[in-house]
């Protein structure tokens, strides 16, 4: 059987399937090459290597870019109900800014870390209150409220929290 030569289209190819979010073995599968080439041609390619480096430094900045949103609240839940007579109502809710994100980012951003004075300016800027006790699962309960149709007062109450605390 005949080895597959390398192939001046690789490091394209390999940087879109790494920017993609496939993994080495992916990558060397949809290249048509064995695992042990894939890392062959990382060590003898320096532009191999590169492409996938910058596909795995974009998907990265995508998922900053989408905990960024979800940080500040820039994201939507859309709820689709049926009724029996099968119209269609569709429901857009924006979320609010949720706290483990804004937690994550801080901490994947070091600018904060080092100083508590910005992060508490981020917070006043972010309009989080001091005392506001979040709960892990806080998210994941509102979407299933507000998927059964509760109004926003409504998930409040079920969340054990005010509507103020909840839009905060």
């Amino acid at each position: 059987m005949a080895k597959l030569k390398y192939d001046e289209s690789f490091p394209e190819r390999a940087g879109e399937y790494a920017a993609k979010g496939l993994n080495n073995i992916e990558i060397a599968v949809q290249l048509g090459i064995s695992e042990d080439t894939f890392y062959v041609y990382q060590r003898q390619y320096p532009e191999f290597a590169e492409a996938i480096a910058l596909g795995r430094l974009a998907i990265e900045d995508k998922a900053a870019g989408c905990l960024m949103k979800l940080a500040m609240g820039d994201c939507f839940v859309v709820t689709v109900k049926r009724s029996a007579g099968g119209r269609e109502t569709k429901t857009v809710r924006r979320l609010a800014p949720d706290l483990k994100a804004i937690i994550r980012w801080l901490e994947r951003n070091q600018q904060y870390a080092d100083d508590g004075k910005e992060f508490a300016e981020f917070q006043t800027n972010m309009n989080i209150p001091a005392n506001l006790k979040y709960v892990a699962d806080f998210p994941e309960r509102a979407e299933f409220h507000a998927g059964n149709g509760d109004t926003d007062s409504q998930i409040a109450k079920r969340l054990g929290i005010s509507p103020a605390s909840f839009y905060s």
